[in-house]
């Protein structure tokens, strides 16, 4: 059976997860903001990522997609895999690729995008945006190019 979910709808999901998960961070100690922040809640973070966003990546439908771009963590070359992409700057002529989300005036409002270049690789240049600001699509190489997608069909 298959469904699907919009990329931005995974993405504001993923921070809700985040979000819920913050009480029980911090009865357990477990420093989830910046300075301090250590191991045990990047690993939290990326395998709610994972779970939440590359379960459907890697299960997506009608063809295979590569796989997911790790959470939290700068590749120097984003074409062997899929991405999330910031829909209006990538049509206003920046690709981009997320790279976590942090906190602005509340914890994780804030999508952390680093800026690509025509091959895939981050240019250096760092964008911050409001995350209900964003729409997210699903960026991965094809023969005929990069190709994005804002809805993601995958079989359950």
């Amino acid at each position: 059976m298959a469904d699907s979910f919009e990329v931005t709808e995974l993405v504001r999901l993923f921070r809700s997860g985040l979000l819920a998960l913050l009480p029980v961070m911090d009865a357990a100690r477990i420093r989830w903001a910046s300075p301090g922040v250590f191991d045990p809640w990047e690993d939290i973070e990326r395998t709610l990522f994972t779970s939440i966003v590359g379960s459907c990546v890697e299960n997506a439908v009608p063809e295979a997609l590569p796989p997911l771009a790790p959470y939290g963590l700068t590749g120097t070359d984003y074409s062997g895999h899929s991405f999330i992409s910031e829909r209006s700057l990538r049509l206003d002529g920046t690709p981009n690729v997320l790279v976590e989300l942090r906190i602005g005036k509340e914890p994780f409002d804030t999508a952390l995008l680093h800026e690509l270049d025509a091959s895939l690789a981050p240019t250096g240049r760092a964008i911050a945006k409001q995350i209900e600001a964003c729409a997210f699509d699903l960026g991965s190489r094809t023969a005929a190019g990069v190709n994005y997608r804002g809805e993601l069909t995958y079989s359950e």
